[in-house]
């Protein structure tokens, strides 16, 4: 988990989560609950092998939708996380 906000560079305990799919924990988002903003982060330590990363946001997808449900907003717009 990040120790600072990319977004907001807030560094308030408390002000942080991470959304993860449990078959899945090697994708994730860092969530900002200060600036509501979060970031797609994906442990290529845990992969059987390296990911195609120009399209690897694809499969962070359902992640996009749950986080925006929740009202938070990715910090940087893509084409696939503009729902």
């Amino acid at each position: 988990m990040r120790m600072a906000c990319p977004c907001c560079e807030t560094q308030e305990q408390g002000n942080a989560e991470v959304l993860f799919i449990e078959e899945r924990e090697h994708e994730r988002l860092d969530l900002c609950l200060h600036c509501r903003k979060y970031v797609a982060e994906i442990d290529l330590r845990a992969a059987v092998k390296e990911p195609a990363l120009d399209i690897a946001g694809l499969g962070l997808l359902r992640l996009d939708v749950l986080a925006q449900q929740k009202g938070f907003q990715p910090m940087g717009v893509i084409w696939w996380s503009v729902l």
